[in-house]
């Protein structure tokens, strides 16, 4: 585990901004339990003060429901199958939540 990871392995995530540079490590973790912990490490750090989280909160919470199988809420996940344009979904846009328009606008990068 990276650098992030270890130090919550060991105890020393303390502040706001400790949750969210270990919600970051574990949000590219291997399983649902790694991304699960992200999650709850960005909801921590959130209510630690860092409202800089609050985007990781959203994907990580995406990812998991993407390794569930089940639609993401709040459109943070895009992917695409082979030469197919890049898509959020599944996205059920029928949840409460919803990304703001500028950022369904946005392209992601290139891999």
């Amino acid at each position: 585990m990276q650098s992030g990871g270890r130090a919550f392995d060991e105890g020393r995530v303390a502040t706001g901004k400790d949750c969210e540079r270990a919600a970051m490590v574990y949000q590219h973790g291997k399983g649902a339990d790694d991304i699960l912990l992200a999650n709850a490490l960005a909801v921590t750090a959130i209510g630690k003060g860092n409202l800089g989280a609050r985007w990781l909160a959203a994907a990580s919470l995406d990812r998991l429901l993407d390794r569930l199988k089940q639609p993401q809420v709040f459109g943070t996940q895009f992917q695409r199958n082979g030469d197919a344009p890049w898509t959020m979904e599944p996205y059920n846009r029928t949840r409460w939540a919803r990304p703001c328009a500028e950022q369904q606008r946005r392209k992601p990068a290139a891999r």
